[in-house]
């Protein structure tokens, strides 16, 4: 079967052949760029117009790129499509929001497992469908489905109340209950429990309505666990992106090989949903799947190349992603609501700058083969051991201030 592809069509061979590059850097640009934008967003007019303005504009920008008469035309709608999507990061944000300490991990477990779904998926789309304007604009289907649920979904219940909007809160409050038929078990004045209780934290901490980024570098405790989280989701997505673009060495074929790839994330998830609320909690399993795949990854220097240094690699890649999984809940926990959603915005920006460093990386095998792994495995294991200065917030509420925030895992006094 003949198969369509960019570099063909646009002749990207000989003296072109650096434009690959190019495109894939002002991608990782645009994907630098989308949480400063939909970050902001989320945290000043709801999480819902976030997801969705996102969504909408990732579908247009996104089936524009099928149209692609040149190379540069292809190249500028595919930076402003990265401009445009936080989809998934949204997604998760909302999906912890709405519920409680004992479903949380349930929630972000569910929603990190459509990941390596989708990843299983593009690769058998990519199998079937031999040109790659097709196949792009089979990607672009998929957001019809979200916008199915324009209508279904409420917002945020949590952003609603750190926002004062009461009634809107109310309102979706009585529509999950009653969707959930658990509106009986509602007090009658349940909305001015709610109000004098946040009335109430209010005084006691004398926090302005609306913090911005810049408050979570306030104090030394917010700073270091902000700085931190920035270190963990960088490290964590440079080392997955890193083992997923090596992961041609896994298969008979590229197909064979991504697939694979995507495939060891479902265990990865599935096992995160236990370690997390175990005695671990969430900074020991951190710390134990951090070492795992950095040991997984230092251990290429002594395993030749072949089936051994492929095991190796997909050790180390089914660590970083249970990590992957871990972070997104773990973070979610640690930032507070009203700059939730910008707190992990911010940890995506860095994450998304410093993983477009991952193709470079391992240009260095060119050199010495086993060197970009071991770059790999050194930055995970010492993020396995920052990881531990973390607060623990296993089975506590999600703070809701930055005072919040600061008195996570702190004795009571």
């Amino acid at each position: 079967m003949a198969r369509s592809h960019v570099i063909a069509e646009f002749d990207l061979v000989c003296a072109k052949e650096n434009l690959k590059e190019i495109e894939q850097s002002l991608l990782f640009a645009g994907y630098f760029i989308a949480p400063f934008i939909f970050g902001t967003i989320s945290d000043r007019f709801g999480r819902f117009k976030a997801f969705y303005l996102s969504s909408l504009l990732s579908a247009v920008l996104g089936t524009i790129v099928v149209f692609s008469p040149s190379f540069w035309f292809f190249a500028i709608f595919r930076f402003l499509h990265g401009c445009s999507f936080m989809v998934y990061d949204l997604a998760f944000l909302i999906g912890i929001e709405f519920v409680g300490p004992s479903r949380r991990v349930w929630a972000g477990t569910a929603i990190s497992l459509f990941f390596p779904l989708g990843y299983i998926q593009l690769a058998l789309l990519a199998f079937l469908i031999p040109s790659w304007r097709f196949l792009q604009l089979a990607i672009m289907c998929h957001f019809i489905f979200i916008f199915l649920f324009v209508c279904i979904l409420p917002e945020s219940i949590r952003w609603l109340i750190s926002k004062k909007k009461y009634e809107a809160a109310e309102r979706a409050i009585l529509k999950v209950a009653r969707i959930n038929k658990t509106s009986h078990k509602l007090p009658r004045n349940f909305m001015d429990e709610i109000k004098t209780e946040v009335e109430t934290e209010e005084k006691h901490q004398k926090q302005k309505q609306n913090p911005y980024i810049q408050d979570l570098f306030r104090t030394k405790r917010l700073r270091c666990n902000s700085l931190n989280l920035i270190y963990q989701w960088s490290v964590i997505t440079l080392v997955y992106f890193g083992l997923s673009l090596s992961s041609s060495n896994l298969g008979s074929n590229d197909f064979i090989a991504f697939c694979i790839s995507g495939a060891v994330e479902i265990p990865a998830s599935i096992i995160c949903l236990f370690v997390v609320d175990s005695f671990l909690g969430r900074r020991g399993s951190l710390f134990v799947f951090q070492v795992i795949s950095g040991a997984a990854c230092i251990s290429t220097i002594f395993i030749p190349v072949g089936a051994w240094r492929t095991t190796a690699v997909t050790i180390g890649k089914f660590g970083v992603s249970t990590s992957y999984a871990i972070i997104y809940i773990y973070t979610s926990e640690i930032f507070p609501t009203p700059v939730r959603g910008i707190g992990i915005a911010m940890c995506g920006i860095f994450a998304s700058a410093l993983s477009s460093f991952s193709s470079v990386l391992l240009i260095l095998g060119d050199i010495w083969e086993p060197m970009p792994y071991v770059i790999f495995g050194s930055a995970s294991v010492v993020g396995a051991f920052l990881c531990l200065v973390l607060p623990e917030t296993r089975g506590k509420p999600l703070p809701e201030s930055l005072h919040d925030a600061e008195m996570i895992d702190m004795p009571k006094r």
